[in-house]
């Protein structure tokens, strides 16, 4: 007689369950710690970081911050001939902030720059980190790193320029001077600002012209002013475009008093040195109004005198103006 098998009991069936759902899911617990663990242990690369910017803009610890923000592949590390150096700069000028990213590799090669452009600092910031990150992504951070590829865009705000350019901009104002009363005029002039001293350092060529009637009782005679003044200016504060220049005058002063009694026209060299206050408002990056006010000191005395001895102009110590018009800024 053959004995009959024996059903397993109840807890036998429960250990035998639990075991096929616990040794399955011990196996996916044990794989994601080794995989979190792998990457714990994956090598960073280290990079040594020199910001140079206002501390009011950015610093080395909002950099790094928007860098590891992006990335966990880099750390920092100290300077050293083997360790990737990033040379960070950030400055503002004429209402916008600009940066450069320049990276020296780990075998002494200076990468070309990466240049930003924006509105605030911390867009600029933002925008320098994200170039580090696709330079790393470029394999430019490796030691055997290929040459950047020039043809990849970095983003819709980066611009790749060899080094900061010299700026020029050009404009046009009406001007109201008082010359021993009041005169009207304009004036064209051309700025070149290069980019030392952040840009705050700026040389200004100007034509202007103003001119003025004198009504006495023996006459009208019409005053005239030809200058090309030339303005040497400093932007002490760059998050507002102000600036203060020194300049000095040579031109030419016209009399011409030919509705008199007794006729006179003559002319006479003009000079002088004095101080202007230039006041920008960008409305774009390339449309701004700028307003001036200065006084100046001739060096050179004229007095117009009509038969007999009327005084009907004579230059004063100091000549007062101010000023209002477009600008253009070319970059």
């Amino acid at each position: 007689m053959i004995p009959s098998a024996r059903a397993p009991s109840f807890p036998t069936l429960v250990r035998m369950a639990l075991g096929r759902i616990v040794a399955p899911a011990g196996l996916v617990v044990a794989s994601v710690m080794f995989a979190a663990e792998a990457r714990a242990e994956s090598p960073t690369i280290p990079v040594h970081v020199v910001v140079e910017a206002p501390a009011s803009c950015t610093d080395e610890e909002k950099f790094w911050a928007e860098v590891t923000s992006r990335t966990s592949e880099l750390s920092l590390g100290p300077a050293t001939d083997e360790t990737p150096v990033l040379f960070v700069r950030a400055w503002k000028v004429d209402g916008v902030v600009r940066g450069d990213l320049t990276l020296r590799t780990s075998r002494g090669e200076m990468l070309p720059p990466r240049g930003v452009v924006g509105r605030t600092c911390e867009e600029v910031t933002s925008a320098l980190a994200l170039a580090l990150v696709l330079a790393l992504e470029e394999g430019a951070l490796e030691s055997s790193a290929p040459e950047p590829d020039d043809e990849r865009s970095t983003a819709p705000s980066l611009r790749r320029d060899e080094r900061p350019r010299i700026e020029t901009s050009m404009g046009a104002r009406g001007i109201l001077a008082h010359v021993d009363g009041l005169a009207t005029g304009v004036g064209i002039y051309s700025e070149v600002r290069p980019p030392n001293l952040a840009g705050r350092l700026s040389f200004r060529l100007e034509a202007a012209t103003w001119r003025r009637t004198v009504a006495r009782s023996v006459g009208e005679a019409e005053l005239t002013w030809l200058l090309l003044r030339a303005q040497l200016c400093l932007r002490p504060v760059t998050t507002l475009a102000l600036s203060l220049c020194g300049l000095v005058d040579g031109g030419a002063f016209t009399a011409s008093a030919t509705q008199a009694r007794n006729p006179l026209s003559y002319s006479a060299p003009w000079a002088g040195a004095g101080l202007a206050v230039n006041a920008a408002w960008n409305l774009s990056r390339t449309l701004g109004i700028e307003a001036e006010a200065g006084g100046l000191a001739p060096f050179v005395s004229d007095e117009l005198v009509l038969r007999p001895n009327v005084l009907m102009f004579a230059t004063p110590a100091v000549v007062t103006w101010v000023g209002i018009g477009p600008v253009l800024h070319f970059d």
